[in-house]
This record gives C-alpha cells, sequence and structure tokens, in this order.
C-alpha cells in the first residue's frame, strides 16, 4: 500500500489529489487507511475521506495545512513525529512510527504512520506521501499480552520450586529464577536450556528415558531423581509436567516444575531405618497448584477479622490441578472447582490463624503449613506458599501451590516415638550399650553399661573406662581403637570386661560408624555382647555345624535355600554334583541355566508368584 500511494501521489497533481474516488481511494475506503500528500513547496496538505474519519471529523473539513495536522497530535508525541523527519531529512527513504491524537469528541485513538519523503534534482523537498492505520485495539490488545506474560512470569518466580516450559520436542524453553540455585545450566545455540548435565550420573538414563516416553505419549511426566545443586552437591527432587494442547488435541507445549523432595527422602530413610537405601523405600510426593476468586475484592485497609469473614464469604476456587485433587481424594480438577473456601478451611482457631498470617505478611505466605480434610473427612498436613493478587489497594485473588506432608509428619511423629522407644528398649537390653564421637569419646551409655561396670558417664568422661579393662588386654584394646576410630567401617573386637564386683566376662564388641553426607565419621555406635556363655558351648555348635552339613551333603535330594526374595544363597553337594555347578553360577537366579528350555518360562513365571505368598509349594519339571 506503502508503494501505490507514494505513486499516486507522485504522478497526480495536488489540486486533483481527491476529486474523485478512484481504485485506490476505493481500496484505501475498504481497508480503513488514511491517505495523505503533503506539498511541501506550497504547505498545502491533502487528506482522502478515510483519512478524515481516522480523525473525527467530516470529510472536506481539513484545513489543509501542517499545523491544523498537528492540532490532532497529542503534544507528548509530537517531538517523536518532528524527531522521525529530521532522521530522514534528505534520504527520500521510508520510515514508520506511531502517536496518537485526540479527536474533537475528546477519544485518543493511536495511529500507525508510513510515509516517503520526494526531493527535487537541487535536494530541496518537494512533498511526503503517507498512510496512517488506527491501531488502538491492536496496540492495546498487545498490552495486555505483555501483562498477562509479565503476571505469569512474577506467579513463576514467586514458586519456591523450579518453573520450566518446553516445547513440543521436549527442549526445555523457560526456566524461573530459580534456575540459579543449581549448577551450570546454559542455553544452547537455539536457545533451549541443556539440562541433562545436572542429572546425578545413576539417574539420568532413566530421567532422559521417561521425559521422551511422556513427550512422545503427550501423557503426564513425574520422575523422581538427583539435581546437583550450584554448591556442586546433588538433591533429591521431583519432577512433574502436564502437555498443553492445541484445538487438534495435539501437545504444543510443556508445564512443568522440580519440587525439592530431599528432606521427605532422609526422614522417609530414617523412620525405615535403611540408611545405605532409604530411596528405595520413599514413597512419592506431588504438588498441588491452585487459584482462589474473590467474588467481591477485599480492601487491604480493612481489621483483619473483617477481610477473614469476607474470605469464608466470598472466595471459591476457581482453578486447579489433577494433582491437588488427588491430595483430597478426588480424581480431576474439574470435581474440586467451585468448591468454597470454608469446605477445605472449616473456620477454627488453625485456620484464623493461617489467614491472619497471611493478611499480615501482605498478601504472601511461604512455607507456612495447614490442616485440612479430603472427602472422607481424613486429615492432612499441607505445606503451602501463596501470593495475593492486589489492585489499587483491593484483593482480587490468590495463586498458590501447596505440597502433602502428611506423611512426613507422621514420620517425625514416628520419629519422636522411635527416639522414646530407643531409649526404653536401649536401657533394658541384655548387652551394654553407647555412642561416642567421631573420635571415640563416650557421649553416652545405657543404664545396663552402668549396672554392670558399676560407673556412671561422669566416671567415664573422668577415666573410667580404662579402669573397666583387664590390664592384661588394655594395650592392645587402645592400640586397636586408635587406628579404628580413623575408619568408617564397622569392626569387632573380643576382649573382657570388669564386672561392678571385680569379676571380669569376655565381651564381643561390635562398633557401627555413622557417616555425614560427605562420609566424614559423625559418631560411633557400640555394643558389648557378653559371651561368656557362648565360648562354653562354641564346640557343640561347631559339632552341630558340622552335623548339619554332613546330613544335607548326604541326602539323596537336591536341597537349596533362598531369602525371602526368592535370591538363592545355598544348595548342598547333592545340587553340584548332580548339575557339575558352583555356588557362583547358581547363586540368585542362576539355577535357570539348569532347567529345560520347554519348561524355564513356566517355571519362572511359576516361583516368582510363589515368592510373594508365604505357603509352601510343589512343582514338577525337568532338571
Amino acid at each position: 500500500m506503502q508503494e501505490i500511494d507514494a505513486k499516486f501521489f507522485s504522478t497526480a497533481a495536488p489540486e486533483d489529489l481527491f476529486s474523485t474516488r478512484t481504485h485506490l481511494e476505493l481500496s484505501a475506503d475498504a481497508g480503513r487507511i488514511g491517505l495523505w500528500h503533503w506539498d511541501a513547496q506550497n504547505n498545502k496538505l491533502f487528506w482522502n475521506n478515510q483519512q478524515h474519519r481516522l480523525y473525527g471529523i467530516e470529510p472536506g473539513s481539513f484545513a489543509g495545512t501542517i499545523e491544523a495536522f498537528q492540532a490532532f497530535v497529542l503534544p507528548e508525541d509530537l517531538a517523536q513525529i518532528n524527531d522521525n523527519a529530521e532522521q530522514n531529512n534528505g534520504t527520500g527513504s521510508d520510515y514508520q512510527y506511531h502517536f496518537r491524537i485526540q479527536r474533537p469528541d475528546g477519544e485518543v485513538r493511536r495511529m500507525l504512520a508510513r510515509s516517503r519523503t520526494a526531493y527535487g534534482s537541487n535536494g530541496v523537498l518537494q512533498h511526503i506521501s503517507g498512510i496512517n492505520i488506527d491501531i488502538t485495539d491492536e496496540y492495546a490488545a498487545q498490552q495486555l499480552r505483555e501483562q498477562n506474560e509479565k503476571a505469569l512470569i512474577e506467579l513463576a518466580n514467586a514458586m519456591p520450586q523450579l518453573v520450566w516450559i518446553a516445547n513440543s520436542e521436549g527442549k526445555i524453553t523457560y526456566y524461573n529464577n530459580r534456575v540459579s540455585e543449581f549448577y551450570g545450566v546454559e542455553l544452547d545455540e537455539h536457545g533451549n536450556w541443556k539440562w541433562q548435565m545436572l542429572i546425578h550420573p545413576q539417574d539420568q538414563k532413566e530421567t532422559e528415558e521417561a521425559w521422551m516416553r511422556a513427550v512422545r505419549s503427550c501423557s503426564l511426566y513425574e520422575k523422581e531423581h538427583r539435581i546437583q545443586m550450584k554448591d556442586g552437591g546433588y538433591r533429591w527432587f521431583l519432577s512433574r509436567a502436564v502437555p498443553q494442547y492445541d484445538a487438534a488435541g495435539k501437545a504444543v507445549k510443556w508445564f512443568g516444575t522440580a519440587i525439592d523432595i530431599h528432606a521427605q527422602k532422609e526422614a522417609t530413610a530414617v523412620v525405615q531405618a535403611s540408611e545405605e537405601r532409604y530411596q528405595n523405600f520413599m514413597q512419592r510426593s506431588s504438588e498441588g497448584i491452585w487459584r482462589f476468586e474473590l467474588e467481591q475484592p477485599i480492601d487491604k485497609h480493612w481489621p483483619v477479622a473483617d477481610q477473614i469473614a469476607h474470605m469464608y464469604r466470598y472466595a471459591y476456587l476457581a482453578e486447579c490441578n489433577d494433582a491437588m485433587a488427588r491430595m483430597y481424594g478426588y480424581t480431576s480438577a474439574q470435581e474440586l472447582v467451585g468448591i468454597r473456601l470454608p469446605d477445605f478451611f472449616p473456620p477454627d482457631p488453625d485456620s484464623e490463624a493461617y489467614f491472619t498470617y497471611f493478611i499480615q505478611n501482605g498478601y504472601q505466605a511461604h512455607n507456612i503449613e495447614s490442616k485440612e480434610l479430603d472427602k472422607e473427612g481424613k486429615l492432612h498436613y499441607f505445606r503451602n506458599n501463596l501470593v495475593g493478587i492486589e489492585q489499587d489497594g483491593m484483593l482480587l485473588r490468590a495463586w498458590g501451590t501447596q505440597l502433602d506432608i502428611t506423611e512426613q509428619k507422621q514420620n517425625e511423629h514416628k520419629i519422636r516415638e522411635s527416639e522414646e522407644a530407643f531409649r526404653s528398649f536401649s536401657n533394658n537390653i541384655q548387652n551394654l550399650a553407647w555412642i561416642s564421637d567421631g573420635n571415640g569419646v563416650v557421649e553416652w551409655v545405657n543404664q545396663r553399661w552402668i549396672d554392670y561396670t558399676g560407673f556412671t558417664l561422669a566416671d567415664v568422661w573422668q577415666g573410667a573406662r580404662d579402669k573397666v579393662h583387664h590390664p592384661d588386654h588394655l594395650e592392645r584394646v587402645n592400640l586397636f581403637l586408635k587406628e579404628a576410630w580413623k575408619k568408617p567401617e564397622p569392626f569387632e573386637l573380643l576382649f573382657p570386661i570388669r564386672r561392678y564386683d571385680g569379676v571380669y566376662q569376655w565381651f564381643l564388641t561390635r562398633c557401627e560408624p555413622v557417616l555425614d553426607g560427605q562420609g566424614n565419621i559423625t559418631r560411633w555406635i557400640g555394643t558389648n555382647t557378653n559371651i561368656d556363655a557362648q565360648i562354653k558351648t562354641q564346640e557343640k555348635l561347631q559339632k552341630s555345624e558340622e552335623l548339619f552339613r554332613t546330613f544335607s551333603d548326604n541326602l539323596q535330594n537336591l536341597a537349596w535355600m533362598a531369602d525371602d526374595e526368592g535370591w538363592i544363597w545355598w544348595y548342598n553337594q547333592r545340587w553340584y554334583d548332580y548339575t557339575g555347578t558352583t555356588l557362583e553360577e547358581m547363586q540368585g537366579w542362576g539355577w535357570e541355566k539348569v532347567h529345560h528350555p520347554d519348561h524355564i518360562e513356566r517355571v519362572v513365571a511359576f516361583v516368582k508368584q510363589a515368592w510373594n505368598r508365604p505357603e509352601p509349594w510343589e512343582l514338577t519339571f525337568p532338571l
């Protein structure tokens, strides 16, 4: 259009430019485009009819001067127009700019101007031709989109977890500012984030495979894995993502989060007393995302009690994800949307304290805990992060995330019970028990140790530990312990301990180190077991073991023993003689090698089910 109008204005005589409705005029009217031409030599400005309508005046009523045009332009935008004209002075080039006008009725509109200058052979400006397009509505829509995108980024940055967005191919295109907490995340040459290097080497393959499966199937992604932090250490995270679909049902984008579940991992490990393999017993957790709307906004200057009452009356759940629904015993978010605030937080002192903190903290709260009921009336504990959205001093809505920490709370309760049980148990066991620091300095002894030796913990600190050792063994024991305290390894030691009445009895001492995350020894846990009676019966035990071996190895039957997971760890000699194998070949599931190929699939399927049933079983097959 710019080239067309420029040609038109450059070939037509000024007095004939708008005398007839030319094809160009009709096209401009159809496209709601204003055409103008300024004769610089005579200072005459010509407008077409559409240009008049854009400026809110009747066709033919424009005065036809630059001054008349400038009277429409807002003063703060007039300088921009003059600057554009000055920058293009003498170039004869096309240029484009925005400015605002005020119509006679007071309405302000935004115009997009495109123009071209023409100079004579002497370099003197002859005329400028151009078009105006009203872009008021388009500009407002663009501003709204930018505001929404800004609000989304602000919300993402307010969330305590890592928030990320991926494209349809599974490549990460956005991280919120939590990415700074992780080690060495960087962009590739295409502007996508390279995240694979953050995953612990032992988790990397499974994580990548799980993510690509979700991308290919457009299904929910959820994976627990270890991620390297800025300090170089690793922490456990739960990563989850859901796809966004277009009208055709195709996934075009993914929205995901990574939640730090390291503390929950460790808490579960303590409760299950599995210091080395706690991650295998950790139950999965998930996070909920929600939005509460107020049917009537809240004035932030109201008293706190009035604000809380207003929330209970006008707040409802407008949006949430399925993860939140599952926390309350529902299957989908749609079952929760529309539920009123009192259904989540029945009015009580705990709920009042929760909302009071939220209000007094400026409509935001981080890691605040709540107690809520699911649809079955079961109590749940949640850790919440929420932020209120204000406008002109009014609270309109609140966004938040929540994590179900019921299991963690139960674990903490169990830990407290476990500690109480430990104190009760340790003081009543038959063994002598003690705990020392990483250097072997005793910090605690049980009541049995005190009763047996006649010394208290205070006596131990005063040197009584050496007094309980037999003089003939003291040097040997101290030399052994001096080296043992340096190694993060369990050890055993046999030596006599003096009883309160002066009698020495033989004890087997067992010590286990407690290590921190870097493998440093933080303390030792030790027990002393009285084995006087065991030593006396050791010969009988040895004879019994020899008898068992003789009996089992001479059975006519093949015999074996397995643990509770079906791992076979012992065979009698009859088995080896018959199969011609060794324990190294047969242990675990090695026995499959000696089964007939036609029967192996049936046998394996049967025994895998049999291991899970606490009952005897029989099976016939060829070997």
